[in-house]
């Protein structure tokens, strides 16, 4: 399959770019429906970025198990982003599971701390503080958007049905509701 006919299907075979994915995560994180979320993209740069352009998703490039427990440890965010495409050689299905097993192998507070750990976290605290000031409310972000990216997003019908069945924030859920 050349690289230009890649992209995201669903059970039912509608067809997701990683805009409208990153959107969706937006929605999953920002509902509460999930607490976090693995994503990626040929070389996982372009789903970073998406995702980090949607309010509320502070999403990292993880190529290997450091990235993974640094970003963890210190960064603290709640989406991953990672290669599907590249650094697939001889070990890259070992690549993966030792990622995975970074992300989730133990509790944030168990890890072993860092000589600078302090420091890092607060640097990491402020960052997300300043990022606050420049984003707009997810359910502000969401109106703002043109009807045809709505219509798409709201036809993902089970990220839909599991924002409504297990969302925890009420407004995303209501605004689901209301679209749908």
């Amino acid at each position: 399959m050349p690289a230009s006919d890649l992209a995201v299907y669903d059970l039912q075979g509608q067809v997701y770019s990683y805009v409208e994915v990153s959107i969706l995560i937006g929605l999953l994180l920002g509902s509460c429906t999930v607490d976090s979320i693995v994503t990626g993209c040929s070389c996982g740069q372009g789903m970073m970025l998406a995702c980090n352009s949607v309010p509320g998703v502070l999403c990292g490039m993880i190529k290997d198990q450091k990235d993974a427990e640094l970003f963890i440890s210190i960064n603290r965010g709640n989406a991953v982003s990672i290669s599907l495409k590249e650094g697939y050689g001889w070990n890259g299905e070992d690549n993966l599971m030792e990622i995975m097993g970074a992300l989730f192998s133990l509790p944030i507070e168990n890890r072993i701390p860092f000589q600078d750990a302090q420091r890092k976290l607060a640097d990491t605290q402020k960052m997300k503080e300043i990022r606050s000031f420049s984003q707009c409310d997810l359910t502000v972000f969401l109106n703002l958007l043109d009807e045809s990216m709505i219509t798409k997003i709201i036809s993902a019908s089970q990220v839909m049905d599991a924002i409504v069945k297990d969302g925890r924030k009420d407004q995303i859920v209501k605004w689901v509701k209301d679209h749908a």
